[in-house]
């Protein structure tokens, strides 16, 4: 990532993989295609639908019309992970094993950028400036496999309130087209946060039974907020607080070993962090490796390890104290975690 124009490549960073569908010439983007959800890291990366993509947009490129003839020689602002000088000074260390510039450090100096300026007030600003909302924020799902078509609108959400129906299929977004839910993902990203006076809206062209029609979705705030079940990035360890340990799921021989039947958790803490003051403060705290995580605060319904770290990070507040239920040895412990920043 040290050399790639941030400005002209731009898709979710925290993707193991993404692809980008574009014009040579005049560097358009047709399409977006590759994101996740948190049960599965290919829910989305259909290759039957990939191969759908591919020849539609073969058909775009031929009917496109070069926004700029001399685009491909003009310069082009470019914006690359060496203007930012703590990433610059880690492809200058001479490590090769360390000098290579991961994607999602795009985004832990994005933050950087927002800490430094004084604009990051809270955790949940993640929701605003790295994590690309799920279509669920307009209230739709959409099929893998034909990824503009809508298959279940919710109740009272923004898209039900404009008149979006199960069968619709979504062509643009505020003139942009859309054939993906990475398309979409991208439109939600670069829209702003709604405020609490004004709503934002996205203008929306879609077809329903064979014929083209448009709806304007509003959106109240705060839209873009998730919840932290949504979260699958498990590198938000550059937040704080961090509980100061990772946890990994309980086999199916450990429950019943435990008789944990009717306990929907159950994560056993695989290691603490070694010279950091969050995993020091787990250790004062008394967690221990090897302990069995049985909730939270009372929070039982953890969906992964991933999930139990951003409802840390995300909900809880330093100067605080959480609850952790586990058992060690056969017995049952409460520990007081404090939460420090």
């Amino acid at each position: 990532m040290a050399d790639v124009d941030l400005n002209t490549f731009e898709f979710d960073y925290s993707l193991t993989f993404s692809v980008l569908l574009m014009n040579a010439f005049d560097r358009t983007i047709y399409h977006r295609f590759g994101t996740r959800s948190s049960e599965s890291a290919t829910a989305w990366t259909s290759i039957n639908f990939f191969e759908t993509l591919l020849k539609e947009t073969l058909e775009e490129h031929k009917n496109h019309v070069i926004s700029n003839v001399d685009s491909g020689t003009r310069p082009l602002p470019k914006k690359t992970a060496r203007d930012y000088p703590e990433l610059d000074k880690i492809t200058k260390s001479g490590n090769d094993r360390w000098s290579c510039i991961h994607c999602h450090q795009i985004n832990e100096v994005h933050i950087n950028e927002y800490k430094n300026d004084g604009k990051w007030s809270s955790n949940n600003m993640v929701w605003e400036t790295v994590i690309w909302p799920n279509p669920n924020r307009m209230g739709i799902e959409l099929d893998p496999e034909d990824q503009n078509k809508i298959t279940n609108v919710i109740s009272n959400s923004p898209a039900a309130l404009a008149g979006l129906e199960k069968g619709d299929r979504i062509l643009k977004m505020n003139t942009i087209k859309v054939r993906t839910i990475s398309d979409i993902q991208w439109i939600l990203f670069k829209t702003p946060e709604a405020d609490s006076v004004k709503a934002q809206t996205i203008d929306i062209q879609y077809e329903k039974n064979g014929k083209i029609t448009s709806c304007m979705i509003r959106f109240l705030s705060p839209w873009k907020a998730g919840d932290p079940s949504e979260v699958w990035q498990d590198h938000l360890h550059w937040l704080s607080p961090q509980p100061g340990f990772w946890t990994k799921p309980l086999t199916n021989k450990e429950i019943q070993k435990l008789n944990l039947k009717n306990v929907p958790a159950g994560y056993k803490v695989e290691s603490i962090q070694n010279n950091d003051r969050f995993g020091d403060n787990a250790k004062k705290a008394g967690i221990k490796k090897g302990d069995i995580i049985l909730s939270a605060d009372g929070k039982k319904d953890f969906k992964s390890s991933v999930h139990f770290q951003s409802w840390f990070v995300l909900t809880r507040k330093p100067g605080n104290t959480v609850n952790i239920e586990i058992i060690r040895n056969t017995n049952r412990l409460n520990i007081q975690l404090p939460v420090i920043e």
